[in-house]
């Protein structure tokens, strides 16, 4: 366990005892959100849910589960702060309890802890107060984190020390006469650096690292310019290293380099990068044995069936045939349906577009020239009633207007089936980019979701921002793949890396039920032939 790496036997024996053990069954609360904090539980055995009521939404928000291994109650160690959140039995539970007079003798004679344990609670505080809705509802944030204040305080130096400046000689000039102008340049000059302050300090909180029990990731947001997102599965993480200067190792900060076969990923300026490093490596070793202990249990199960201790499981029911449906009748609802739509899923496919806002800019010209024709038609036909255009050639104007209303119409309609047909599919095995032109070539690209190496997406400007569209990017070998302006990319990242943990996980089944297999055909010959003689 990261919370303690690095002591010896002895600590250790002492840490343990420190605390109890005791056992919660399944369904039974251990504490409710509110309630004043009675000790700090590590999970020896079972599985927990952890949910918290939010004010805002007047809804129960899941925070993951806890499984041996983790810990929880990190609410102690801070005053005059009740229970953020409700922990809860889902399986019978064995833990380890450690209440206040303990943790003072643990810390006294254990202060290396003390960083540690501040670290956690630094985590813990920043994700009750940080939204993250990327995160799944059963995937459990172990650490979450921003860079070091001192990061902050450089960004925000050019700016506090001109507008202390600023601020103290305006203060000195409002009692002098006649320094009207230059106490709205001062006063106009400390407005600006207020506001790179404040900006500064909003884009350093946006940024945040994250480690979850499935991935690492760091997620980078430009107020009003800039939203990126880059992870990488805890699996695929191929080595870890840290880097810090001489001030980082003073203050206690460093670069933390993450390199997986999506690519590298660094915690810049972290708070403790080692401890947090720690942390990663156990849930890579989590993941290893979790997988490791499936594999087990289908092992168990397949020689158990094999040598007839237990009967083979029947096969699951079909499921029932889909209602008939007029083939005219779906054909004219999936096109309604597909009118504008920028996500449409078909069964296991995925179905985006670029973001009506694309459409928006390319039928803007043509729609104002419709109109403009229409009124001026309007215009014409109601002058020539009224019999105030005589001597024009009504007939000839109207019809001329007529081609251009139709021309335009023509090239309004062009740059609709333009936006219609330009489609990224997101299939089980592939992803697939289709560029159609009116009347022209269709350009189609394939790529095998197995091959897939990094995803990021790029928000980039006010109005990517505001209208949340952008840019994912997905590298595939030396090329990339783009899917340009859909909405919500952030979305698409993560339908993306489903997939990809999807396929792997099949193709690891798949070999494992073949070796599974093979071995339990070789156990069961045996098991033949030691009971024939």
């Amino acid at each position: 366990m990261h919370l303690f790496r690095g002591l010896n036997e002895e600590d250790m024996a002492f840490a343990a005892s420190c605390m109890e053990q005791t056992k919660v069954s399944a369904d039974a609360l251990v504490f409710e959100q509110g309630e004043e904090p009675a000790a700090f539980y590590i999970v020896m055995g079972g599985r927990l849910k952890v949910t918290r009521y939010s004010k805002r939404t007047q809804e129960e928000d899941m925070f993951g589960f806890l499984d041996e291994g983790d810990f929880f109650g990190l609410d102690l160690f801070q005053e005059n702060r009740p229970n953020q959140v409700t922990v809860q039995a889902v399986t019978d539970v064995t833990l380890l309890v450690l209440d206040i007079p303990h943790a003072r003798e643990l810390f006294e004679r254990l202060p290396e802890l003390i960083p540690r344990f501040r670290l956690m609670i630094a985590s813990h505080n920043l994700q009750i107060r940080t939204p993250l809705n990327w995160i799944s509802p059963e995937e459990t944030i172990y650490f979450i984190g921003q860079s070091h204040y001192i990061y902050l305080l450089a960004k925000l130096a050019p700016w506090l020390i001109p507008g202390i400046i600023m601020a103290s000689a305006f203060l000195a000039l409002l009692t002098i006469p006649h320094m009207t102008v230059l106490l709205l340049i001062l006063g106009l000059g400390l407005l600006v650096a207020t506001g790179m302050c404040i900006w500064h300090y909003v884009d350093w909180n946006n940024d945040h690292y994250v480690v979850t029990g499935k991935r690492v990731v760091f997620q980078e947001k430009v107020v009003l310019l800039y939203d990126s997102r880059q992870e990488s599965p805890i699996e695929q993480v191929q080595s870890l290293s840290v880097d810090t200067t001489m001030v980082g190792r003073i203050f206690h900060y460093g670069k933390l380099v993450i390199r997986s076969f999506t690519g590298t990923i660094e915690f810049d300026g972290i708070t403790q990068p080692q401890d947090v490093m720690a942390l990663i490596q156990e849930m890579q070793k989590r993941s290893q044995s979790s997988l490791r202990q499936a594999e087990l249990r289908q092992i168990e199960e397949i020689l158990k069936q094999r040598i007839g201790l237990v009967p083979p499981k029947p096969p699951p029911p079909k499921p029932p045939p889909a209602p008939a449906q007029n083939p005219q009748i779906a054909k004219i609802q999936k096109f309604m349906a597909d009118l504008f739509h920028l996500r449409y899923q078909m069964g296991d496919t995925i179905q985006y577009r670029t973001h009506w806002w694309i459409l928006v800019k390319a039928i803007f010209l043509p729609s104002l020239i419709l109109l403009a024709v229409m009124g001026l038609q309007i215009w014409i036909l109601v002058r020539s009633v009224s019999r105030q255009m005589d001597s024009f050639p009504v007939l000839g104007a109207f019809l001329a207007l007529c081609v251009v209303w139709l021309a335009t119409a023509m090239w309004w309609l062009y740059n609709y089936i333009d936006w219609h047909n330009d489609i990224y599919l997101i299939t089980s095995e592939q992803v697939i980019d289709i560029s159609r032109k009116p009347l022209g070539n269709e350009q189609k690209k394939v790529a095998q979701i197995k091959n897939i190496l990094n995803v990021e997406y790029k928000r980039l400007g006010i109005i990517g921002l505001l209208l949340n569209y952008g840019t994912v990017y997905i590298r595939i070998g030396e090329s990339v793949f783009t899917f340009d302006d859909v909405f919500n990319p952030s979305d698409v990242q993560r339908e993306l890396f489903n997939r990809m943990s999807l396929r792997t996980l099949k193709e690891r089944q798949a070999q494992g039920e073949t070796e599974r297999q093979r071995m339990a055909e070789w156990i069961a010959a045996y098991h033949r032939i030691t009971h024939k003689n």
